[in-house]
């Protein structure tokens, strides 16, 4: 089960949503992100979600996804091995904002 939170930006998780810790998780993940963004001056297109994975209290991973082009990307350089991503056929698909 996914959910989605569409403003300005989408956001989407499947964390379980039906506890109010794991709800105030997520938004506070978000609002660091959109943080972040605004700090980064990044235009994210209407045709991206940003993925959250939040990991525990104090942790979450993401990941930028752009329906249109089918691009994937980070706000920050990030090492595919520590993602455990196998080999790409091509690194177009995968890049930095």
């Amino acid at each position: 089960m996914y959910f989605a939170f569409e403003a300005d930006l989408r956001f989407v998780t499947d964390a379980y949503l039906y506890t109010t810790e794991s709800q105030d998780r997520v938004v506070r993940f978000a609002k660091s992100a959109r943080k972040a963004i605004e700090a980064l001056q990044i235009a994210i297109p209407a045709t991206a979600e940003i993925y959250l994975l939040p990991y525990d209290d104090e942790e979450c991973g993401y990941y930028i996804v752009d329906h249109a082009t089918h691009i994937v990307s980070w706000l920050e350089a990030v090492d595919l091995d520590q993602l455990c991503i196998p080999d790409v056929v091509s690194d177009s698909h995968l890049r930095k904002c």
